[in-house]
């Protein structure tokens, strides 16, 4: 749902710490992007059986992979930020 509101407001939230090189910052979004993409390609197409299951299951868990993620990220910066404070 609304992909074209969603991504290049959340590309620009990304970027917006990076006031110098950001082209390299861009690029290398750009670059993991299609890289998850591939992965997630690849597990589909894997986990094929004629059902829309196995896009679900790599959605579910793309997500969660996701949330994991940024909660550990969230944790390590709120740490390191009482250790530095």
């Amino acid at each position: 749902f609304c992909q074209g509101l969603v991504n290049p407001n959340t590309t620009a939230m990304a970027l917006e710490p990076f006031s110098t090189g950001i082209g390299s910052a861009s690029a290398l979004l750009g670059g993991v992007q299609m890289v998850m993409a591939a992965l997630a390609t690849g597990v589909v197409s894997l986990l094929t059986n004629g059902t829309a299951i196995p896009m679900a299951v790599t959605m579910l868990g793309s997500a969660g992979l996701s949330y994991l993620l940024i909660t550990g990220f969230r944790r390590r910066s709120a740490v390191g930020a009482i250790v530095s404070g």
